[in-house]
């Protein structure tokens, strides 16, 4: 029995001096890794590594570094089975922003069983990062993805789209960035597409005006005016031209189109706007408005879930004309609650209201957002009737999403003007 107590010890001592060799490996290779991340950036001053070890749980080594636009940060974390040398696994993450771009590069493992030194696995990480800095797709990289507006050949309404989204971002956003695709062929280039970057997600205009476009290169002048003004008046406007032939773009980027009209209907920013339309459409209800409004409200709602049921079976035109509807009965009800006298229909309609909730509530254009996509609703929506055609999937998404946006507003307007 002696014995046995003499042997369980000494495997304890061992396993401790196990320990303190294992600890001691760890920071070694922590401090390699720091010195080829120094080597890389040109860092002369030592970086403070931070050191956490938790009996039984296991170890973690930090070092955050921020300095002149440069951030690096990387951790190790052991995680153990009551003892370092059991371990079960190990996470290595590393981010770089040298800014160059939007977003860090962000690289994360997980080892289990068997893992790369640290060292080694930084320095595949650093001629990674070498390897994609200067390609399109890690320009284009943003934690959200990139999700296609308007379509190529359709230029009013994709700078249209462009330039609001533009006008909205210098109101409210701190820092925009924006990229001019040139579709290079050759030594030449035809086409132009543009990615706007907003919320974590690229936004992409694709390949919608070029130098052969004709008439519509008058689109395109104004949104060019546009962006020079931006430039001249908006301090952290980062504005850069990237060329790619027009096949190697359409490849990398626009292969999943059709994916996209299926997918977009699914996505959260729409059913957000719609969840917050029926809280709005509930205050009114508790407020002292006739009921007959209300009606015309909750009709108008129905005319809207009609135009998005249209959408998923394939009728675009008929979408937008119940979108054009819907926002025609909820704008003739603000002007009922509030007494404004106007015969006027359609883009009139618009202004005409808008006009009216400036004046009244002694506001200013910069309080209101999506007067001008209201606008495009009716606009489409009379080009479409006078042609026989249908808008394009991608357009009548965006005039969905514009409809539920604006629909928001005129409901703000109603409560307003009611008090």
């Amino acid at each position: 029995m002696t014995e046995n107590k003499f042997k369980f010890k000494c495997r304890i001592q061992n396993r401790v001096k196990m320990d303190s060799y294992f600890s001691e490996s760890f920071s070694k290779e922590f401090e390699v890794a720091i010195n080829l991340i120094k080597e890389e950036f040109n860092i002369e001053k030592d970086l403070k590594i931070e050191k956490l070890e938790t009996v039984g749980l296991g170890l973690d080594y930090s070092t955050d570094f921020r300095k002149s636009g440069l951030h690096i940060y990387l951790h190790l974390r052991l995680n153990t089975n009551g003892v370092l040398e059991d371990w079960h696994s190990v996470s290595y993450f590393l981010i770089i922003n040298d800014n160059s771009r939007p977003f860090d590069y962000n690289f994360f493992e997980n080892f289990k069983k068997q893992r790369l030194p640290l060292e080694r696995w930084v320095e595949n990480k650093i001629h990674e990062k070498r390897k994609i800095e200067n390609s399109i797709e890690s320009k284009l990289y943003a934690p959200a993805g990139i999700k296609i507006l308007g379509s190529h050949g359709v230029s009013s309404f994709t700078t249209k789209i462009l330039l609001c989204m533009l006008d909205g971002m210098v109101k409210n956003e701190k820092i925009i960035h924006l990229y001019k695709i040139r579709h290079v062929v050759g030594k030449d280039y035809r086409a132009y597409s543009f990615a706007l970057l907003f919320e974590k997600q690229w936004f992409l205009f694709p390949d919608f005006v070029g130098k052969d476009s004709g008439g519509a290169r008058l689109w395109y002048k104004s949104l060019e005016e546009r962006i020079k003004e931006i430039e001249n008046n908006y301090d952290k406007f980062y504005y850069e031209t990237i060329d790619i032939d027009w096949k190697s773009f359409k490849s990398k980027f626009l292969e999943k189109e059709n994916d996209y009209i299926k997918n977009e209907m699914e996505r959260l920013p729409l059913y957000l706007e719609k969840h917050y339309v029926e809280k709005l459409e509930k205050i009114m209800m508790a407020k002292n408005i006739n009921k007959n409004y209300i009606s015309e409200v909750i009709k108008s709602r129905m005319l809207l879930e009609e135009a998005e049921k249209r959408i998923k079976g394939g009728d675009f035109r008929g979408s937008v004309q119940d979108m054009a509807e819907s926002t025609e009965f909820l704008l003739k009800t603000y002007n009922k609650i509030s007494k404004n006298k106007t015969k006027k229909i359609g883009v009139g309609l618009v202004e005409e209201a808008y006009k009216h909730y400036i004046e009244s509530k002694k506001k200013s254009w910069k309080d209101v957002k999506h007067n001008a996509e209201l606008m495009q609703i009716f606009k489409v929506c009379n080009i479409k009737k006078h042609e026989q055609g249908n808008p394009i999937p991608i357009e009548t998404l965006c005039l969905l999403l514009f409809a539920w946006r604006g629909r928001k507003e005129i409901i703000k307007m109603i409560l307003e003007i009611n008090d």
